[in-house]
């Protein structure tokens, strides 16, 4: 298979036919090995009276035989017939199948006539594209030669024919040396993360497999999706990750929903918001903290550039900030604009400094990201469907057709985590029960407190739907 995948060859067609052969060459030595020692060897013949014992004996074993080879037959063409794409092994060698027959198909290698032994002239394959195939963790990559020789043109375009064939989702076009790469999600119940399984890594949260968001270097999150979709539930789960990263997290949830579920925990008193003057202090005295160490870090760095807060062990801190869009239409126009300036000046000086900013919203209203703001963001999710002008303004201009899960599916939707694909998303899986709250405090060594409110503990939130996912 080597380091890039299976590589396509000419064999192609043969790969089938060579793994059905192998299917029956192992069947039947281990069916003629069970024959010997467990049916022949006990067929002894040693009297006439016996002669016939064995005759009728070995009549039925032969037919037994017969029976069972016959009956293997019908169930392995059955399985032939109506094998599904599954992800299995079968299936990776069905696409490597098709990416054969494209080639030879279409005529996509070189040929000549060479001189044969016998002085006759024949055709002759002397290019044939190398194109390698690999299957992991849900996801299908595959690449194609960028090698100036034939159909070179028609490997760059490859996006729209491998999402048809496939099955699946384009998430990754990357030009590397002398091959461009296409990166599917086939699978997304093997691509979803198990959230209680889920292992940190310095500077990127896990989104699914194999795709993290690395926040350090596309910082900021804008989280939008439909009532129900998982929105604010998969705002917990990117809080739960930087807590446990040991970040400084500030909340701010207007409609005192299952953020501000927070302030039980001791480290969280006097730093969860639900209240219009509330919110506005928050987010005016996280900008001056901001710009404090702005101050701390150009006096540190001592006209050193290209330093950050992780040069002088400052700790990160993280503005969530749930249901943006209601919160500022219950303000008037002078509130609103000193809401986005501060927020505006978070985003685009925040990196340098650690200071992070996620913000989640049901619509992503241009109105209220002005001046390019949308596109400060390194990550965007939206979860749950949309509508094309919703697609449109959390993700801009794109050509990719989106699609819709069918209603049994909690919790997807669509990102882009700092590159320019828009990747199929399927927020982390949470387990029946999975308390966000109790998991936070044992991670800061706390022990909720109940408050005032006495809020319900969250576990469960936003719909039926959360019982079992992220």
């Amino acid at each position: 298979m080597g380091k890039k995948g299976w590589r396509i060859r000419r064999y192609h067609n043969k790969f089938m036919f060579y793994f059905g052969l192998a299917v029956h060459i192992v069947f039947y030595i281990l069916l003629g090995l069970g024959y010997y020692f467990f049916v022949y060897d006990q067929l002894v013949l040693s009297t006439d009276v016996e002669v016939l014992v064995y005759q009728s004996d070995f009549h039925l074993s032969i037919g037994m035989i017969i029976g069972i080879s016959v009956l293997f037959e019908v169930l392995f063409l059955i399985f032939w017939k109506k094998f599904k794409m599954n992800g299995s092994f079968l299936t990776s060698m069905k696409h490597m199948d098709y990416l054969g027959k494209m080639v030879m198909n279409n005529k996509m290698y070189v040929e000549k006539n060479v001189q044969g032994r016998n002085g006759k002239s024949k055709r002759k394959i002397v290019y044939f594209p190398k194109i390698y195939y690999k299957r992991k963790n849900g996801y299908i990559t595959v690449r194609f030669p960028t090698d100036l020789q034939k159909d070179q043109d028609k490997f760059l375009k490859m996006e729209a024919n491998l999402e048809h064939a496939f099955f699946g989702d384009m998430v990754e076009i990357v030009n590397e040396q002398d091959f461009v790469r296409y990166k599917l999600l086939y699978a997304p119940e093997k691509a979803r993360l198990n959230v209680p399984d889920v292992q940190i890594k310095e500077g990127k949260v896990p989104l699914m497999k194999e795709y993290d968001w690395n926040y350090i270097k596309f910082p900021h999150a804008l989280v939008s999706g439909v009532t129900g979709g998982g929105k604010s539930v998969f705002m917990m789960y990117i809080l739960k990750e930087f807590v446990e990263m040991g970040f400084d997290c500030d909340i701010c949830d207007f409609k005192r929903s299952d953020m501000s579920y927070f302030e039980v925990i001791p480290s969280f008193r006097g730093k969860v918001f639900d209240t219009q003057d509330g919110i506005a202090m928050c987010i005016r005295e996280f900008r001056e903290d901001m710009d404090k160490r702005k101050n701390k870090l150009k006096e540190l760095s001592k006209g050193q550039a290209g330093l950050d807060y992780r040069d002088f062990d400052m700790k990160p801190r993280v503005l969530f900030f749930d249901e943006y869009v209601a919160f500022l239409s219950a303000l008037d126009f002078k509130e609103q604009e000193k809401i986005m300036k501060n927020l505006q000046q978070i985003v685009l000086l925040g990196r340098q400094l650690g200071f992070y900013l996620v913000m989640g919203m049901q619509r992503p209203d241009a109105s209220f990201l002005p001046n390019g703001m949308r596109d400060q963001f390194g990550l965007r999710v939206s979860l749950g469907a949309m509508s094309q002008q919703g697609y449109a303004m959390m993700y801009g201009d794109t050509d990719k057709a989106f699609k819709k899960q069918p209603d049994e599916v909690k919790a997807w939707g669509y990102a882009i985590a700092g590159d320019a694909n828009v990747h199929q998303f399927f927020a982390p899986f949470m387990p029946e029960g999975y308390d966000f709250v109790a998991t936070v405090a044992e991670l800061l060594g706390e022990s909720p407190v109940a408050s005032e409110a006495e809020p319900e503990p969250v576990g469960v939130a936003e719909g039926e739907e959360h019982k079992s996912e992220a």
